[in-house]
């Protein structure tokens, strides 16, 4: 009988990420002959897709994901899921100096938005069919790329994927500026899609943009229920198939010799062994500190200079409400798969330039504010959660480890600086209807994730992290694998196939960068 603390597989994190390399790794295994070991360091599954609790009212940490189907089908998992058509993204452009506001209502479905911005800037339609027409074409040769292409693959992409091998090195202000199209209320229209990755368009990589916007396109929605019934029945499933979950244990050593990893080390101080890790977590975390600097120096010189090299993602600054009544005037124009409230055109660049020097630009003449109210027909207490980003560590975690008093007013005039905006602009009288508000700082996402700068969306999505220049699968350790695919729902789950169809030699996915069933 093989030993209890002999795993054939150990997944660090038991978010969807790890949850997908688990649940793939059960599938094309039997369990009772190979064991699969998800080491969890909070107390439930799920990581940033969750749902909480406050005094009866129920929080969701995502708002909206794209298709992901054919992955839950693979999985054996069925879910009720609400669609987002004519509801799909509201944009409120407000004048900081008059007041005044322009909305944008956005509709899902390829041929609908493409018509449907066509429609709103006529003088524009020529250059924006051809961006259309383009970027679709992009779209669909990302389906054909391998996330390891060998020599005989790279040659082929010249021809499969053109598109995207013109356009992998430049970010989305870069890819669209050849289209010459002046009305920056469009550029405003696609950051949208590129701020759900935490960037400006002048930052991120321009596959990413159009990667996301023709993903949510194709289906944007959410669980009837809560969020957090995404993990929870991915966690079942994967427990039905006969694996396990160590819950409320952390990591505290991934153990290398001679250059394989062999095992973990839990901070209670249980060790744990396997030759193949999978870490799902913060990967400066995984390599900087539960491998160590020094070992990877010794392994590796450039990899681990790349490693130092790697910008993450910013972090966001959320208030999340409890509110008395569902007919709040102003609510309802919320109510849809992602609201967005901004000062203006470029207010999320100028956030960013900010953020890049550890400092925030935020105030009421200059912010870029997600806005999340569920359905009505979920039948619970109306809530509403506003999420600015980007958003810079600063001191926040220092106040909150040494100066606690500080640390909660800083907090409250943040939270009350948003509370304003929204009221001033989109929900009169909001602040007589709180019934209960909780607020996250890049402190609280530091702590939940173990992200020493409490990024949200990992690496930085930027042409030198992303793409053919993205942190490899296959690390210099050999056994250790890091699967870092895309942000969302589905570049989550995509990201756990990859990884475990490295181990399984392409079983899984064959090779291909994107799972298709």
């Amino acid at each position: 009988m093989k030993d209890k603390n002999i795993k054939d597989l150990i997944i660090i994190g038991a978010g969807i990420n790890g949850l997908s390399a688990g649940l793939a790794y059960a599938l094309n295994n039997d369990l009772k002959q190979k064991k699969v070991l998800i080491v969890e360091k909070g107390p439930v599954s799920g990581g940033y897709v969750t749902s909480f609790a406050r005094n009866g009212f129920f929080f969701d940490t995502c708002q909206m994901a794209s298709n992901v189907s054919d992955i839950l089908n693979y999985f054996g998992i069925s879910m009720d899921w609400k669609e987002f058509t004519s509801d799909f993204i509201r944009i409120f452009k407000a004048d900081t100096q008059t007041h005044a506001m322009k909305t944008f209502e956005l509709v899902s479905g390829k041929e609908n938005f493409e018509t449907q911005l066509i429609k709103l800037f006529p003088d524009e339609s020529v250059l924006l069919r051809k961006l259309f027409d383009y970027s679709s074409n992009m779209f669909d040769e990302l389906h054909g790329l391998k996330y390891a292409p060998n020599l005989a693959d790279m040659f082929k992409m010249l021809f499969t994927c053109p598109k995207v091998i013109k356009n992998a090195s430049k970010n989305f202000d870069e890819y669209y500026s050849k289209f010459n199209i002046e009305n920056p209320e469009i550029n405003l229209i696609f950051q949208v899609f590129s701020s759900l990755c935490g960037l400006p368009n002048n930052k991120i990589s321009a596959l990413l943009t159009v990667g996301v916007m023709y993903s949510l396109l194709e289906k944007a929605y959410r669980p009837q229920e809560l969020f957090i019934e995404l993990p929870q029945k991915m966690e079942q499933r994967f427990l039905e198939l006969g694996g396990e979950i160590l819950f409320r244990s952390e990591v505290d050593q991934i153990i290398v010799n001679n250059r394989k990893a062999v095992g973990i080390h839990l901070k209670n101080g249980e060790t744990i062994y396997s030759d193949n890790i999978i870490s799902t977590i913060d990967v400066k975390t995984t390599m900087n500190c539960l491998v160590g600097k020094d070992i990877i120096e010794s392994i590796s010189p450039k990899y681990s200079k790349r490693i130092e090299n790697i910008k993450m993602s910013t972090s966001a600054f959320t208030v999340s409400l409890g509110l008395d009544d569902n007919n709040i005037e102003g609510i309802k124009q919320l109510r849809c798969g992602y609201a967005l409230l901004t000062s203006g055109n470029d207010a999320f660049q100028k956030l960013y330039k900010a953020f890049e020097n550890n400092e925030s630009d935020l105030s009421e003449s200059c912010f870029y504010l997600g806005l999340s109210c569920p359905p009505v027909e979920q039948n619970r207490k109306t809530v509403l959660s506003i999420q600015a980003v980007p958003m810079p560590m600063q001191n926040w975690k220092s106040l909150r480890d040494t100066d606690r008093e500080s640390y909660i007013k800083k907090k409250e005039e943040a939270a009350e600086l948003l509370i304003n905006i929204v009221e001033k602009y989109l929900v009169p009288d909001l602040r007589k209807h709180i019934v209960v508000a909780d607020i996250s700082t890049p402190a609280t996402y530091s702590r939940y994730s173990g992200s020493p700068t409490g990024s949200i969306y990992d690496m930085a999505s930027m042409p030198e992290n992303f793409g053919r220049n993205r942190l490899p699968v296959i690390t210099p350790i050999k056994g250790l694998l890091l699967p870092k695919f895309a942000h969302g729902v589905f570049g989550a789950m995509n990201s756990g196939l990859q990884a475990v169809d490295i181990l399984l030699d392409g079983k899984v996915m064959q090779g291909n960068s994107r799972f298709a069933k």
